[in-house]
């Protein structure tokens, strides 16, 4: 975590730009990077695939926005070779100091990019390897192979920066430790407190369990039905609320009469896409996380442990990143429902866990994602001098002990 006194270098207050493959997601899920860039009287453009909502204007309004050729997955050659060229000719005329590029398609897009650029720092934020990861057919691991090579060249330069929210991520693509740097790892994007708060559990009658996520199915929302289902089957006084909708683009996408199955099945409701989690939270018990794979470090599960919420969650990176089984909730095997049983029926038996393992993640959140943690951190990133040599050696050790959020020894240290 960032310290009281900072390495980090005056300069200038730079041109940034933003690149980013959803609007509203990004005005909402990274308002830190945003805030950090204000922060320091940047000038801040930002190119996304639609102008932003009223809302995002109001609190924005010193961002200009360029729309941007959307890359899709399923693009042929020739459609993401002609944005990828359209993104280059756009970043020339920009001329920006930083480029900051979000979710996998931006980073793609950018690291195709990246030798046509003259920016002197360009931020890739890998917020989870997604399907890339988990696909086994031929076309994805050809996918995985092409994209890993392309972050493994990107790392041998000074001008590329990382920014990861797990500590597995790197590892995975093929990066070494000794090769990172100038690595960064958030713990999420940041999760404002004042929105999530705690507040007290509600009765225990019946557990009350909730999923809030994308529905797509490496997030494994039908093992938490599953589970849920056979408990209630089998007599035990337990339910389970499903947020979040369908993804389109993703190829993986639940569909509609999936979810009718869900909804008919016992214990199991179905609610639908929520703009405002933190009820969520306070209306239940316990937050069942159990993914497949590819994350980054859910949203969902910071919002979770910063209203004072025990978690489930799949020993998978992200989600074992941040929950330590036996402290703020418990963590279980992946794709593995008798897990998910036998934890659900530990705070069935054992209530008293459920304020414990609250209070332990309540904590373990203010100490290390919440949105003034994430602000600093992109603050003290934007600030740094780009210099070569032997004193850009020294600005990456700097940046790496001064934004470096937790080391797995430091994050083992936390009460």
């Amino acid at each position: 975590m960032g310290r009281g006194g900072s390495n980090c270098v005056s300069t200038r207050s730079p041109r940034i730009v933003f690149l980013a493959n959803d609007t509203g997601f990004f005005f909402r899920h990274f308002a830190p990077a945003i805030e950090a860039a204000l922060e320091i009287r940047a000038t801040i453009v930002a190119l996304l695939p639609e102008p932003p909502d009223a809302d995002a204007r109001e609190c924005f309004s010193g961002v200009e926005v360029i729309t941007t050729p959307l890359v899709q997955r399923g693009d042929s050659a020739w459609a993401l070779a002609s944005k990828v060229l359209w993104l280059a000719s756009t970043l020339r005329s920009v001329n920006p100091d930083i480029v900051v590029g979000y979710s996998l398609r931006s980073v793609i897009a950018l690291a195709i990019a990246f030798p046509a650029l003259r920016a002197k720092r360009l931020v890739f934020v890998v917020t989870g390897l997604g399907l890339i990861e988990l696909l086994e057919n031929k076309k994805g691991k050809f996918c995985r192979s092409i994209f890993y090579f392309l972050m493994r060249c990107l790392n041998r330069s000074s001008r590329a920066w990382f920014i990861f929210e797990n500590h597995s991520d790197a590892t995975r693509i093929g990066i070494p430790p000794t090769r990172r740097a100038r690595h960064i790892i958030l713990m999420g994007a940041g999760v404002d407190p004042a929105e999530f708060q705690p507040k007290p559990e509600p009765l225990l009658s019946p557990l009350r369990l909730a999923t809030v996520s994308r529905l797509v199915w490496s997030k494994g929302v039908d093992l938490a039905v599953e589970a849920v289902s056979a408990l209630v089957k089998a007599g035990y006084n337990v339910s389970l609320d499903i947020y979040g909708g369908p993804d389109p683009a993703n190829p993986r996408s639940v569909d509609e009469a999936t979810i009718a199955k869900w909804n008919s099945m016992a214990g199991v409701h179905y609610r639908g896409h929520v703009k405002d989690v933190a009820p969520v939270w306070h209306e239940h018990h316990v937050g069942l996380f159990p993914s497949r794979g590819g994350e980054g470090l859910p949203r969902a599960l910071l919002e979770a442990a910063a209203c004072g919420r025990p978690t489930i969650v799949a020993r998978v990176p992200g989600c074992e990143d941040f929950i330590r089984d036996g402290i703020e909730g418990f963590v279980v095997r992946p794709d593995s429902v008798e897990d998910l049983k036998l934890a659900i029926k530990r705070f069935l038996q054992e209530a008293d866990l459920i304020t414990r393992f609250g209070k332990a993640g309540r904590q373990r959140y203010l100490q290390t994602a919440t949105s003034a943690i994430v602000k600093r951190q992109y603050e003290c990133l934007f600030r740094l001098e780009a210099k070569q040599g032997r004193a850009s050696q020294t600005l990456e050790a700097n940046v790496s002990a001064d934004c470096e959020t937790f080391s797995r020894s430091e994050l083992a240290r936390l009460p």
